[in-house]
């Protein structure tokens, strides 16, 4: 009996250990009976809101959940954002003037994706039922992202109406050449220009990313070609990319993006990496930038030394520093073989506005049996972040569900 209590405390210390005193424990959010996918996460009027796609396929949702400022859920379901025909996925939340806006890629044309949005109050009611269309020409808009500038949302999305087919060689046999489009909604719900305002042109394969200072000012950031670069959204020319190396024709160059703005700089993540090796394993690494206010990059940092699939970050302001989080491709021999094992994981970083790594890999969580993934961030602007992720289960007759933890600042 001693020895079970000994090992039970073991247990405890350890994961208090890896929790540390200043990450919570983790918080699974309601579902109902199909899986959750890919979260987003804003923070307003003292409250978080969490949304996610719902189900898969023709039968996906956009769904939301509300928290209190101390994590407490505040809905013992989740609340229909967006039930349209076929598929609404890759949703994106911001708050601002009093209400949040959803962004996502929207199929109910069941041709072409466009991007829709609808406002959120901080009481849980969609005042936008049916969503607002924010961009629906000819050919596909997708990934969309969304931020406050303090009068007005941008929203900013992939668009491939000057697109082509680019037939290439190896692993890049088939590419699309995507542009970056943005436009502006008021606080009321209306779309500035519904065509969209074209920001980074030529190509911009990746996940485009905008963060918005109160200023009245957006940047937005998006893979172009080989390179990374940040652009104003107000009508200013794009600026130099960030120092990347060509991936070359034996592999595919992937960036994908995040930002997060203080009062005076940016904070941009690109993950960076190539398929390679006889099962096509990612291996690379990220490029995280300070960015001033100018568009200029400051510092240039590494989050981890590791080369094994750096993939979907998130990035937010807590107020005094930066919060990252990333996701992470670990991986392990079997107990007793020679063979491994590769799951997901999810860790985050504290950095200061000046490029300084205040805490350095922080780990979510996340198992072989019980993998996290895609992590979205959320701050209060006071020193707490929310950290909402994917929690697979054990087994395959369990939902997908959504969790999350806060980390507060030391």
């Amino acid at each position: 009996m001693k020895t079970l209590m000994l090992f039970v405390l073991t247990l405890s210390l350890a994961a208090f250990a890896r929790a540390g005193a200043n990450l919570s424990a983790e918080t699974r959010l309601p579902v109902d009976e199909r899986s959750a996918h890919e979260p987003a996460a804003a923070f307003g009027a003292g409250k978080y809101l969490v949304v996610w796609r719902a189900g898969r396929n023709e039968n996906a949702d956009l769904v939301g959940v509300r928290l209190d400022a101390a994590g407490k859920v505040l809905d013992a379901k989740p609340f229909v954002i967006s039930k349209g025909a076929d598929v609404q996925e890759q949703p994106a939340v911001a708050f601002g003037g009093g209400n949040f806006l959803v962004v996502w890629a929207d199929l109910r044309s069941l041709k072409d994706y466009n991007v829709r949005a609808a406002r959120v109050s901080p009481d849980g009611k969609v005042l936008d039922p049916d969503g607002v269309v924010v961009c629906a020409e000819p050919t596909n808009q997708c990934a969309p992202d969304v931020a406050f500038d303090g009068a007005k949302f941008v929203v900013v999305w992939q668009d491939f109406r000057n697109g082509k087919e680019q037939m290439g060689s190896g692993l890049s046999r088939l590419g699309h050449t995507y542009e970056t489009f943005a436009t502006y909604i008021s606080p009321a719900g209306q779309v500035s220009d519904p065509k969209g305002i074209p920001v980074l042109t030529g190509s911009t394969h990746m996940f485009p990313a905008v963060v918005a200072r109160s200023a009245g000012e957006a940047l937005v950031a998006s893979e172009r070609g080989f390179g990374l670069f940040c652009g104003k959204v107000l009508g200013k020319k794009e600026i130099a990319p960030y120092p990347g190396k060509r991936a070359g024709s034996k592999g595919r160059r992937k960036v994908t993006l995040a930002a997060a703005s203080s009062r005076d700089n940016y904070l941009i993540i690109g993950g960076i990496f190539q398929p390679i090796g006889r099962g096509g394993n990612p291996t690379g690494k990220e490029g995280t930038f300070i960015v001033d206010a100018a568009g200029k990059i400051t510092k240039t940092i590494g989050l981890t030394a590791k080369k094994l699939g750096v993939f979907r970050p998130d990035a937010a302001w807590d107020g005094s520093n930066y919060v990252v989080a990333w996701g992470f491709v670990e991986g392990g021999k079997w107990a007793g073989t020679s063979s491994t094992r590769q799951w997901d994981a999810v860790y985050a970083s504290r950095i200061a506005k000046d490029g300084k790594v205040l805490e350095e890999k922080i780990d979510l969580g996340g198992s072989f049996e019980s993998p996290i993934r895609l992590p979205a961030l959320a701050s209060d602007g006071k020193g707490t972040t929310l950290v909402a992720y994917e929690r697979h289960p054990k087994t395959a007759d369990v939902p997908i569900k959504i969790a999350f933890r806060l980390l507060r600042a030391k």
